[in-house]
């Protein structure tokens, strides 16, 4: 029999230590941007990429807001309830969008009334339906809207699919450019927002450009890079109080963790950093993440 510790040792998977980014540099043109980077992890050493990248690609996610912006939502609700009062005669309705939601009201005959409260809150139900879609906004849960990281990964691997080919460049397996894929971002700058609070959420090609992001936007920016290079690999996003984190459908190998979800079987990544933990680990409190979390398949 092994020696108790030696017995744990071999049992327990090595502790990440951190990936640390050596150098940022962007070459902005009218046409295009060249980005460039290096960075060290313990387990790879050194290691540098360099792309070019649309400029109106990165400036179109430079533009979406970073946080859902609830009283837009609420303006086209509202909007969408007085155009379907028009033409009722006797009947006057009122809506008012606010942070909170929509103020809504009518006054007129009592039965015509009620027709036109119910009409106008089908046509918000529906406007609403149609806003979040078109805007890549779902419902966390109950009463909370986040970005669609996973629809929006999925929607931006073809903006970033020239720096996955530049990450797949030197790997020989799937393995290896998404192990390659999962340092290169864990090297990224953490950002923090005012007071260590949220910063919001970043697009890819804005987080790439700005060259900071948080656990969701990190964990975007690598689904996306994952997708570009790898389109038949099933991927997903693992959603935790407070944290985001993803899933690629790869064979496991080793001691990697892994998770089912729609019969599916994944293999844990931590693309948020500094801590190069490697594909297959994750934090130790995040080890269950895929049962007790929200997992969103990419589409």
């Amino acid at each position: 029999m092994l020696p108790l510790l030696l017995s744990l040792l071999l049992a327990t998977p090595a502790l990440a230590g951190n990936a640390e980014q050596l150098k940022h540099a962007a070459e902005s043109g009218a046409e295009t941007t060249t980005l460039t980077f290096a960075w060290r992890a313990p387990s790879s050493g050194r290691d540098r990429v360099q792309a070019t990248l649309s400029s109106a690609e990165i400036e179109a996610d430079k533009t979406v807001r970073r946080r859902v912006q609830l009283l837009d939502l609420h303006e086209a609700m509202a909007r969408a309830a007085r155009k379907s009062a028009k033409g009722r005669r006797a009947v006057e309705l009122t809506a008012r969008a606010t942070a909170a939601g929509v103020q809504l009201g009518a006054s007129g005959p009592a039965k015509a009334t009620r027709a036109t409260m119910d009409e106008a809150s089908e046509a918000m139900e529906q406007e609403r339906a149609r806003w979040l879609i078109e805007n890549q906004v779902f419902e966390l849960e109950k009463g909370a809207l986040s970005y669609d990281h996973a629809l929006i990964a999925a929607d931006r691997a073809a903006a970033v699919e020239p720096l996955a080919e530049r990450l797949r460049e030197g790997t020989s397996t799937d393995r290896q450019f998404v192990e390659r894929a999962l340092l290169f971002t864990q090297s990224i700058p953490y950002q923090k927002g005012k007071r260590g609070g949220d910063a919001g959420f970043q697009r890819p090609l804005a987080l790439l450009a700005r060259n900071k992001g948080d656990c969701d936007g990190k964990s975007a920016l690598f689904l996306a890079l994952v997708r570009a290079e790898l389109p038949d690999v099933p991927l997903a996003m693992v959603y935790v109080p407070e944290h985001a984190l993803v899933g690629v459908g790869l064979p496991a190998e080793g001691d990697d963790r892994t998770f089912k979800a729609d019969n599916l079987t994944y293999v844990y990544a931590e693309p948020v950093g500094p801590a190069a933990y490697p594909l297959g680990q994750t934090a130790p409190e995040n080890k269950r993440a895929g049962k007790k979390g929200q997992v969103r398949p990419l589409p």
